[in-house]
């Protein structure tokens, strides 16, 4: 090839353009490739979150020691244990149709769960736990799972033992449970047949049952209880707080227990009997077959002396307003519980 053709070659050759004249289509492709590197990242973190979010949600199970075989080897007794980190909790929601329920403070920001499941050994139902978490507020619920009346005839032997009838030794079956909860935490608390107690609270108490007895020890005067046919009594340490205390029953008698230097403002409603220990200015009076008594009013339809007026209700319950034996709150309960529970 001679000189003269290899330049005519070179000629018609399409002759590379400096860098700088497409600078900003450089730039532009430039501009695309970081925005999609971004944006991948983007979705990588999610994706990273996303499951260490699920991590982290994931339930943890109820944990229930080996069965311990009592009364000549026909009941079954194991302990059972679950906890879980308090934190950023505002309020803790617990349900115990099983049995007894027992609330005190725990120490740190943990939430502990401990307790005993009695069962006949021929009881084919299990312990069931339930869990959620919503805005700040976890909500847990115990129980025992319930069998079918009768079994269907094409149930295999697993499924007809879970299905098998309720027998009058499986009724007697129950989960008793003590519970340590930060003091901070909002308790709402429910049992259905068994006593429901809750220790030195010092924050908002919601404790309700069907049947049975209510106690608790408090500082704070938010608290709202309410069984309908059992006892309700709480021991106030002090009134803090900015709502008054609601207690009522159907059948139940209710007693509270208030610090001896409390300015006096309630209003008790029932058919049955008001009782107080003699310092408090009672004035009964009738109303929609109801017997009413105002205690630090003015008149019975006047302004009450005190923001925080205690309501005190019960159909047919006896009411009992009294100011504690001592300034320690521990040695009232116990002067009047018998024992310390």
């Amino acid at each position: 090839m001679t000189l003269q053709q290899s330049n005519s070659q070179r000629s018609e050759e399409p002759q590379q353009r400096p860098f700088w004249d497409d600078l900003p289509a450089r730039q532009s492709f430039g501009r695309r490739a970081r925005w999609v590197a971004l944006v991948s990242i983007a979705f990588c973190a999610v994706g990273l979150s996303a499951g260490a979010q699920a991590d982290s949600d994931e339930p943890m199970q109820l944990e229930l020691d080996s069965p311990r075989l009592v009364a000549d080897g026909t009941w079954s007794v194991q302990d059972v244990a679950w906890s879980t980190s308090a934190e950023d909790l505002l309020e803790l929601h617990l349900e115990n149709p099983a049995g007894e329920l027992y609330l005190r403070p725990g120490p740190g920001s943990q939430i502990e769960v401990v307790g005993t499941l009695q069962r006949h050994v021929d009881d084919p139902r299990a312990p069931t736990f339930e869990q959620s978490l919503a805005h700040g507020t976890l909500h847990l619920r115990f129980g025992l799972a319930d069998a079918v009346a009768h079994p269907s005839a094409d149930s295999d032997a697993e499924t007809a033992a879970s299905e098998a009838p309720i027998s009058d030794a499986w009724r007697k079956r129950r989960l008793d449970l003590i519970v340590f909860v930060p003091r901070e935490l909002v308790l709402e608390a429910e049992t259905l047949h068994e006593r429901l107690r809750v220790k030195n609270a010092s924050a908002p108490l919601r404790l309700k049952s069907t049947s049975g007895r209510i106690w608790a020890t408090t500082t704070h005067a938010d608290v709202v209880a309410h069984s309908a046919y059992a006892d309700v009594e709480i021991y106030f340490g002090g009134l803090e707080g900015k709502s008054a205390p609601r207690l009522s029953s159907i059948t139940g008698s209710i007693a509270a227990h208030l610090p001896w230097d409390w300015r006096p403002c309630a209003r008790l409603e029932t058919r049955g009997t008001f009782l107080t220990d003699y310092s408090l200015d009672v004035e009964p009076f009738e109303a929609a077959n109801v017997k009413v008594a105002l205690v630090g009013h003015e008149t019975p339809g006047g302004a009450a002396r005190d923001t925080l007026c205690l309501s005190l209700s019960s159909e047919r319950g006896d009411l009992r307003l009294a100011r504690r034996i001592s300034s320690s709150l521990e040695a009232s309960e116990s002067q009047h519980e018998g024992r310390n529970p």
